[in-house]
């Protein structure tokens, strides 16, 4: 399950928070899809993350 909240500390409109859970420990990557994509791997392995997504474009 992966729940995203936009804004999470109020003060930041172009951000957001991944909560993600597995069933099995996983890794992460996101990819920031604009003209040239950006990935960011995360090596956490494991069953709950947070993550913290910073620059997102508004209305997308």
């Amino acid at each position: 399950m992966i729940k995203s909240t936009l804004n999470p500390h109020i003060i930041s409109p172009l951000t957001a928070s991944l909560k993600i859970e597995a069933e099995k420990p996983c890794y992460l990557i996101v990819i920031v899809l604009v003209k040239k994509a950006v990935e960011q791997p995360f090596n956490n392995n494991a069953t709950n993350l947070e993550i913290s997504v910073l620059g997102l474009y508004p209305y997308t």
